[in-house]
């Protein structure tokens, strides 16, 4: 069956209709809508020359969205997402719940290997001669808000041969999701100075530090300290006569220092240093004797800075100082002939960022530097982007430097 509408304002009208009753409009044209089909035909009925021709528009009624549930979407997403959110922000907090205390005493052995796998905390370590043990441990255990200490670690150690292996491994999952008694560590740490140490110190979450200060003599076989998402701090205090093996810092997110400004006569065999996110300082002291053929400092970035005074070194040396986006600064005063006629070779390189270096060189040692630029000042000796010493090519001992930027100045500064 057919209906007629006004097509105004959709009021059901009859053909012998003149006016809409509700609108008012004149009845010149209907639309006429066909239930069973679904389709709607308007005919004109104007009193012209198309009066006698139909206008016919079919369409399909289409299905109308329902608006509810539309709106229950997001609802139903908060529902899921808030608690989640809720929960793993508890699951996080973590709070102090107990100590722990850990010693290793003197037994005649003094060579030690220092092992931590420390997934949540920070480890300090400390050197002091005032302790009587060969090496002591405080610990701070905190933990979810259903922690237990029955749960905590604490350290171990055994006798292999003559050396004592010291070791503390936290196994448990790394930031277990919704654990509410997930546990981490704070650990302190004090060596007495006659232990030969071989560290090999590892964190997933937190900061690393390492002091030397007041004990001269040390002997440490090799330091490795590695953090993923924290900085890393290696200090010499006021130190005479420290030797040290290999060194290797690094860290994914986070800035690492090492810092032996204040020590004198120290040596290493190797240096390398390497963060993705964060600065690099690098201070070497006073006469510290470098046996080792590179010295690598990188970050992804950061700035970079390296000082010295008076390095001893026993052969070739390439320097590689590299950032993508921070500034590199060279610091370095060379008064002290290297043996054997050793020359060095000095890589200089940042993306975004300035590079300065400030030299007092022996006037028997040559200097040549290049530089290069896309968008910056340069700033040699020479004023312009190459500099060379007097006689370079006769020199026995010669620093070459290769100084690029991307984005940056470039400013260096030489005094014989």
């Amino acid at each position: 069956m057919d209906k007629k509408y006004c097509v105004s304002c959709g009021t059901a009208v009859t053909t012998a209709d003149g006016f809409c009753f509700k609108c008012g409009a004149k009845i010149e044209n209907y639309k006429e809508l066909n239930e069973s089909s679904g389709s709607v035909r308007i005919i004109a009925e104007r009193p012209s020359e198309l009066a006698d021709q139909d206008y016919v528009i079919r369409k399909r009624r289409k299905p109308k969205k329902s608006r509810k549930s539309l709106l229950l979407i997001p609802l139903i997403l908060g529902a899921i997402i808030i608690p989640v959110i809720i929960m793993g922000s508890i699951s996080s907090i973590r709070t102090p719940i107990g100590t722990l205390t850990y010693d290793v005493p003197t037994t005649g052995i003094t060579e030690v290997d220092l092992i931590i796998d420390n997934n949540v905390g920070s480890v300090n370590i400390v050197y002091d001669d005032s302790i009587t043990n060969l090496f002591e441990s405080f610990i701070t255990v905190r933990g979810g808000i259903k922690a237990s200490m029955d749960d905590a670690i604490n350290f171990e150690h055994e006798v292999v041969g003559e050396k004592v292996i010291i070791s503390f491994i936290d196994d448990a999952i790394f930031m277990s999701f919704l654990n509410l008694k997930s546990l981490s560590y704070d650990i302190d740490i004090w060596i007495n100075p006659i232990a030969v140490v071989d560290f090999n110190i590892e964190t997933s979450t937190g900061s690393i530090s390492c002091s030397l200060d007041g004990n001269d003599n040390l002997l440490i076989t090799e330091a490795f300290f590695s953090s993923s998402t924290g900085s890393v701090n290696f200090i010499s205090g006021t130190i005479e006569n420290t030797t040290i093996g290999d060194i290797y810092i690094e860290s994914s997110t986070g800035s690492l220092l090492f810092d032996f400004r204040y020590s004198t006569d120290a040596s290493i065999t190797d240096l390398i240093m390497d963060t993705s996110t964060g600065s690099v300082k690098a201070y070497l002291g006073e006469t510290m004797t470098v046996n080792c053929t590179d010295i690598d400092l990188s970050t992804s970035t950061g700035s970079i800075v390296l000082e010295y005074t008076n390095i001893i070194q026993l052969g070739d040396l390439d320097w590689n100082i590299a950032t993508s986006t921070g500034s590199l600064t060279f610091v370095f005063e060379q008064t002290i002939l290297p043996a054997n006629n050793c020359s060095s070779t000095y890589d200089l390189e940042t993306s975004t960022g300035s590079i300065t270096v400030n030299c007092v060189i022996d006037t028997g040692i040559g200097i040549e530097m290049n530089a290069d630029t896309s968008t910056g000042g340069i700033h040699l000796p020479s004023g312009g982007s190459y500099y060379s010493s007097p006689e370079f090519s006769l020199k026995t001992s010669q620093f070459s430097f290769t100084l690029l930027t991307s984005t940056g100045s470039i400013t260096a500064s030489v005094y014989n």
